[in-house]
């Protein structure tokens, strides 16, 4: 179901608030032509993310909780958008002699969003890139439940809005990992391999797996979502590009621009490695961009992986933890795990 309507563009959140809601409620009015909320029946909340393109918001609607999430289609020029940034940091170094903490915190969130505004200003999203993600969210969503659920759309000729499964926060707002919580660790993982799995049966990538796009559902479940980037193989073993968030990029993308089902591995073994270390992200320890640059980046890096992965996992007593990081963390991408053998690996047996 698709729905028409105008939204008018999100306004910086920098004057007087009296609650969450009328923050939210500055950042994206959506009216249709006859001015009435085309989002009535659902009460918006506080901001639950910020992307290049996009920010997202808790609602409350009749019978549940969701997330709607905003894209806007025509981003300002970069001279606008720099402009708007210089403002809004202007703004932020005053409030910061206030003790107005909600205000301060309303414009470090304003500044975010500009940031993400100034670096999507030279490229305007392609209106095709909206439609392949909303149709990867129906597909996945009719075939299991690994996914977050697409529940409607809205649109005009500048803006679209999702409206989603609300979850209650994600693995990179999950308690981290102390040495104790060996079934709670063990269980989202398995979650979150089963839902990369899920995909991989598609012929799906994901290209931008991190803690961030894993979701906890109310239930617990971890599921997937964000699939802006997610890309069909079509019967291929790759596609080209460098999609995806660095810090969890396997090395065949950063080397050769080269994204297949094992990227996603990779990337999914950085999840685990960021939760088994306590929040510390694999590309804290392990200098990337120097060992990639050597005469030879693989067996250098592979070296490296596995002295910080054999650190984070002395933290864990379970002996079968480590080989399945490292299989996972395979520098080569020939001789790395695939998704298949991490579901049915003996560490979650």
């Amino acid at each position: 179901q698709v729905c028409w309507l105008v939204v008018l563009p999100p306004a910086a959140v920098m004057g007087c608030c009296s609650s969450k809601a009328g923050a939210a409620e500055k950042y994206a009015t959506l009216r249709n032509v006859r001015g009435e909320d085309m989002l009535a029946e659902y009460t918006l909340q506080d901001e639950l993310g910020i992307g290049a393109y996009s920010v997202v918001y808790g609602a409350q609607g009749h019978k549940e909780e969701v997330a709607i999430k905003i894209i806007r289609m025509q981003q300002p020029g970069p001279d606008k958008a720099r402009l708007k940034l210089e403002r809004a940091e202007s703004v932020y170094q005053t409030l910061q002699q206030t003790p107005d903490n909600f205000q301060l915190d309303l414009a470090k969130k304003e500044l975010k969003r500009l940031r993400h505004q100034l670096r999507a200003a030279t490229k305007q999203l392609d209106e095709v890139e909206v439609e392949s993600e909303i149709k990867m969210l129906r597909l996945l969503g009719e075939s299991g439940d690994r996914t977050v659920k697409l529940l409607d759309v809205y649109q005009d000729s500048r803006h679209v809005a999702l409206v989603m499964q609300r979850c209650s926060h994600t693995l990179q707002a999950a308690p981290r990992y102390d040495g104790k919580c060996t079934l709670q660790l063990r269980s989202s993982f398995e979650d979150a391999a089963r839902s990369v799995q899920h995909l991989h049966t598609l012929d799906v990538i994901h290209r931008d797996i991190k803690p961030e796009n894993f979701l906890v559902t109310g239930e617990g479940a971890v599921i997937l979502g964000d699939f802006g980037l997610a890309a069909e193989l079509d019967g291929c073993e790759f596609v080209r590009g460098r999609a995806g968030t660095s810090d969890y990029s396997a090395p065949e993308v950063l080397l050769d621009s080269r994204q297949g089902k094992e990227c996603d591995v990779w990337s999914l073994g950085a999840v685990l490695f960021f939760l088994v270390a306590g929040g510390v992200h694999l590309s804290k320890v392990i200098e990337f961009e120097a060992l990639l640059e050597s005469a030879d980046p693989l067996t250098a890096l592979n070296t490296e992986v596995v002295r910080a992965v054999e650190d984070a996992c002395r933290r864990c007593p379970d002996p079968e933890l480590l080989p399945l990081v490292l299989g996972m963390l395979t520098p080569t991408f020939q001789r790395r795990l695939r998704i298949q053998e991490c579901v049915q690996h003996q560490w979650l047996a």
